[in-house]
């Protein structure tokens, strides 16, 4: 509501809906649907990308044939295109022409569920598991990429790294549009998405029992089925309580938490959640401190505690040695333990707007899978201890707005960094002469 505020006088604002009876609207246009023309110009900008069109006129046909099935509806025409831009051989566009989903379902579902049928079978996983999110929810892709590889939703081999593999999982979704990208970096490359409701209704009917969803804007009284392996918490509830007698919790695979307005009664114990291996507990108010039994969830392997206001960190949080994500940024913390290094399997640590951290320890540089250390506006931290160049996977560092003006001779060990950034402090110049391009 914040940006309505700076409309200029006379500025409209138009909501569009797919509701059709709103409480208070007085004024209201039914839109119609598109026109053949303006249809076949939508399917083609998408479906027909680099001229390929013209390419194959045998296409062409086949795909005005396919834009009456979609009825001039905008979405079901845009999915369609995007779904058989990947796709090159004539017989599977007759395939999608022909196949019985259009006689069963409106024009839309059709399109989606073509769309997910044609996924590979790790993608199809990966987009059931996005219903775990509020609609509309934006999510970072790196972070999202790491929830999956969590979840082992991601092919594991020898020649591709998980990172690689998720990535491209991400564009397939991305490219069939059932990912929309909400924000870029200075490459073009999507950091930010959302999912479209529509899409998101079809990741909830696919994924059925096995992720929850619980809506509520009171107390929180969870009762979900004992099959559920991946739950979340979404609404403006004031309490969390996950201790309910009535609550069967031990095969739970993920817990996600949303909205900043949930808190946490008491600290929870996390002694019933030890087949945890994502626990997301973002901006949840009220957690000064974590119940020491969080070193109990052995096959954690994601953990996002940003914004939770945390001022320590449990000493058996240095147990959790399946971890591969730690997000702890926009926190309290004064300093991190140094049996950090206790954490051999950890390849994301976030600790950016710990404006009270002032030093590392040097046991830091026993994190050997470490890819991605996020030190952002740690205003407090002045140098990096030596160990830091014993990080030889480190592949990302970001220093920017930090008060560090030098680094140390070792940063020369970090073989295989690609991204430095330190913007917004100084760093001498000689300070970065032995890195390796």
């Amino acid at each position: 509501m914040r940006s309505l505020t700076s409309g200029a006088k006379g500025s409209s604002v138009i909501l569009t809906t797919r509701i059709a009876n709103i409480p208070g609207a007085t004024s209201i246009y039914e839109l119609s649907s598109l026109s053949d023309h303006d249809c076949w110009m939508l399917f083609r900008s998408h479906a027909f990308r680099n001229e390929r069109d013209q390419q194959n006129p045998n296409l062409l046909e086949i795909g005005r044939q396919l834009v009456k099935k979609c009825g001039g509806v905008p979405i079901a025409t845009k999915v369609l295109g995007s779904l058989l831009y990947s796709m090159q051989d004539e017989s599977q566009w007759e395939r999608i022409r022909d196949d019985k989903v259009w006689d069963l379902d409106g024009p839309v579902l059709a399109a989606l569920r073509l769309t997910y049928h044609y996924l590979t079978s790790h993608a199809r996983r990966c987009f059931a598991y996005c219903s775990l999110y509020p609609k509309e929810y934006v999510m970072e892709k790196e972070n999202l990429i790491q929830i999956w590889m969590a979840n082992g939703l991601i092919p594991v081999n020898e020649s591709t790294e998980p990172e690689v593999a998720g990535d491209m999982i991400f564009k397939e979704l991305l490219s069939h549009t059932m990912l929309e990208g909400t924000e870029w970096n200075g490459d073009g490359n999507v950091v930010k998405c959302r999912m479209h409701d529509l899409f998101h209704d079809l990741a909830s009917t696919v994924s059925k029992n096995d992720s929850v969803c619980i809506e509520t804007s009171g107390e929180i009284n969870l009762n979900i089925a004992r099959r559920a392996r991946h739950l979340s918490v979404i609404g403006s509830s004031s309490e969390l309580h996950l201790n309910h007698p009535s609550l069967s919790l031990r095969g739970l695979r993920t817990l996600m938490v949303f909205n900043n307005q949930v808190s946490f009664p008491m600290l929870p114990d996390f002694t019933h959640l030890t087949c945890l291996r994502t626990l997301h507990l973002k901006g949840v108010v009220g957690l000064s401190s974590l119940h020491d039994s969080l070193g109990k969830l052995k096959h954690l392997r994601y953990l996002d505690l940003t914004s939770c206001a945390l001022k320590s960190l449990p000493k058996s949080f240095c147990q959790l040695r399946n971890l591969l994500s730690l997000n702890l940024a926009g926190n309290d913390l004064q300093t991190l333990s140094s049996s950090v290094s206790n954490l051999k399997k950890l390849r994301y640590l976030n600790l950016s707007w710990n404006v009270r951290i002032t030093s590392l320890p040097q046991s830091i540089g026993g994190l050997k899978r470490l890819q991605t250390l996020h030190l952002e506006h740690c205003h407090g931290l002045e140098a990096l201890p030596s160990s830091i160049g014993d990080l030889r996977n480190l592949k990302y560092l970001n220093l920017s707005h930090s008060e560090i003006t030098s680094l140390p001779e070792s940063i020369g060990g970090l073989q295989s960094l690609r991204t430095l950034n330190a913007m917004g402090c100084v760093v001498l110049p000689e300070s970065t002469a032995s890195l390796v391009c």
